[in-house]
């Protein structure tokens, strides 16, 4: 498994357990879906998509580092 598809798990676990989800279900009042949710999606409900991942390069190593977008969806008013 590579590093990305890792810390890809990681956030969305983080994003489920955080919301009271399960990835793409509902569970408490907010759903979770990565880069895309389905159309007709009913608010709230959370994004995430990964951004980037350059490899940075240490003197003992090398290391991943990744950027991930994560938008909260609502229809709340305030």
């Amino acid at each position: 498994m590579d590093p990305f598809s890792i810390i890809g798990s990681a956030v969305a676990g983080y994003l489920g357990s955080a919301m009271g989800t399960a990835m793409g279900t509902v569970i408490g009042s907010v759903a979770v879906y990565q880069d895309l949710a389905p159309q007709g999606s009913q608010p709230p409900y959370v994004v995430y998509s990964f951004q980037s991942g350059p490899d940075v390069y240490t003197w003992d190593g090398e290391e991943t580092q990744t950027e991930y977008q994560i938008k909260a969806v609502s229809n709340r008013e305030y």
